[in-house]
């Protein structure tokens, strides 16, 4: 016999596709409530909290609202963007040795 109010049975598992989809509305909706669009989904406040902390988390996203520009990049933009990093880290290296060099020749 089932008790009022349990539930029953194993919890639906949300796919990556569901979560990327309530996630971007989220981030590009003016205006947009977490309560609103988790209901909309059909999860708890929780969840869908913790779904958006997670894509920041991951670097899924910027901090800050994305505005209409897509959730996650692309293989050949992340890429691009390590390649960039790594072109950064170098030209900092080079930067600080120039300056080290620079400040011992000073008399």
């Amino acid at each position: 016999m089932k008790r009022p109010g349990k539930k029953t049975g194993r919890a639906r598992r949300a796919s990556d596709s569901a979560k990327l989809a309530a996630v971007t509305e989220y981030n590009t909706t003016e205006g947009a409530k977490l309560k609103d669009v988790a209901s909309r989904y059909g999860v708890s406040l929780m969840t869908m909290s913790r779904w958006v902390k997670e894509a920041r988390m991951t670097g899924a996203q910027e901090a800050k609202r994305t505005r209409g520009r897509p959730l996650l990049a692309s293989e050949p933009e992340e890429s691009e963007v390590q390649r960039l990093r790594a072109e950064n880290a170098e030209l900092r290296r080079k930067l600080y040795k120039a300056m080290e060099q620079l400040l011992e020749a000073r008399p």
